[in-house]
């Protein structure tokens, strides 16, 4: 029996851009069929360039071959006028933004997107005071895949480039991200029909299964 060993490791200059386009484009292609153009799903190898040069690019390989790739990028406040939700409180601390994580569909529920969102993690762990991403709405099974990796929802939001609402998830690396992330938990828990974090209000009724 061959026994494959994965390996991750961080991705130098953009040699392979056209490769990871395409690792892209197949891991997310089941959304599309479902009406959720994620931007990875149908962005070029020039955008994928510019998003592994904007951040750290992480790759898995499994016997030499792309299985895997996720990108993360730092950011410190205040944001551009164009990021949704930027005067939140999770804006407002140096953090850190992990997206376009991708696994090969023939290598999934392989451990390989846990993997690569550890590592990710370890790049994070010391640098920032916490972590954020987001996903489109109703990806039900994107969102717990988070929630089960310790990501709690702290809002929703609209890019202009989507025609879908998203849900903005973070992990609290700081003792006081910790905190404020607590505090806004329970006051969502005991204040839910005032909540008015960018448009969750028009959302909680309709998606229980988020599960703010």
């Amino acid at each position: 029996m061959r026994v494959y060993m994965i390996e991750i490791k961080e991705e130098k200059g953009t040699t392979r851009a056209g490769q990871i386009t395409e690792l892209l484009h197949r891991s997310f292609a089941e959304h599309q069929c479902r009406g959720l153009v994620f931007a990875a799903a149908v962005q070029n190898e020039a955008i994928t360039c510019q998003r592994m040069q904007s951040g750290t690019c992480l790759v898995a390989e499994k016997d030499n071959r792309l299985v895997g790739t996720v990108i993360v990028s730092f950011f410190v406040p205040p944001l551009p006028d164009y990021w949704p939700n930027r005067d939140a409180w999770y804006f407002k601390v140096p953090f850190a933004e992990i997206g376009q994580l991708a696994v090969d569909p023939t290598e999934r529920r392989s451990g390989i997107g846990k993997a690569l969102l550890q590592k990710a993690e370890e790049l994070c762990d010391g640098k920032v005071d916490l972590i954020c991403l987001n996903t489109a709405l109703p990806a039900r099974e994107i969102i717990s895949f988070y929630k089960h990796c310790g990501y709690v929802t702290m809002g929703a939001c609209s890019w202009a480039a989507t025609p879908y609402n998203s849900i903005i998830l973070v992990k609290p690396l700081s003792t006081q991200a910790k905190r404020q992330s607590n505090s806004l938990k329970r006051w969502i828990l005991y204040r839910k029909d005032r909540l008015r974090v960018s448009m969750c209000r028009r959302f909680l009724h309709r998606y229980d299964e988020v599960n703010i």
